[in-house]
């Protein structure tokens, strides 16, 4: 078994907004064989999933956030190291395409 990637890595990102996604499927799973088996009131049933709902955005917050910040602390500095101005023009445009202006003018200036 290969070791785990150390915490700020992106594959230990993956691994932790997986994990969370997992628990957060299997707790709304349950919540589904609890209404077909038992029932639930409509209030506890409301709650459990704004609760999840609540959980889900905040682990997929936080996976975003790492993006970014490793893409601008990383991934950025290291393309301008490596590549050229044109291949750096072409990056520059397609993230514009993609994402809007706003996030390529963050990046690049």
């Amino acid at each position: 078994m290969s070791p785990n990637p150390p915490d700020d890595s992106p594959l230990a990102w993956l691994a932790d907004a997986r994990d969370e996604v997992a628990r957060q499927c299997d707790l709304l799973n349950r919540l589904v064989h609890r209404v077909a088996d038992e029932g639930v009131a409509p209030d506890e049933l409301r709650a459990t999933l704004l609760r999840l709902t609540r959980a889900f955005r905040a682990a997929l917050a936080s996976l975003c956030d790492r993006h970014v910040r490793f893409e601008r602390t990383e991934l950025l500095p290291m393309a301008g190291r490596l590549l050229g101005d044109d291949a750096l023009a072409h990056m520059k445009k397609s993230m514009r395409s993609r994402r809007g202006a706003h996030t390529a003018h963050h990046f690049f200036g």
